[in-house]
């Protein structure tokens, strides 16, 4: 076996590998116990200058 017959194989397993990433990634993110760091890190936009000199 070379690597042109792997390949196929390969590329679908890297495919199904960035997806679970992905999924585990925004299921971390978006658990209730988050909350509080992802609303405090939402309203750093809308601060007028807070920590600026």
């Amino acid at each position: 076996m070379d690597l042109v017959a792997v390949y196929p194989a390969l590329k679908s397993l890297w495919t199904v590998w960035l997806v679970l990433v992905f999924a585990l990634l925004v299921f971390r993110a978006l658990r209730p116990s988050r909350r509080a760091a992802l609303e405090i890190a939402a309203s750093i936009p809308l601060r007028d200058g807070e920590g600026r000199e």
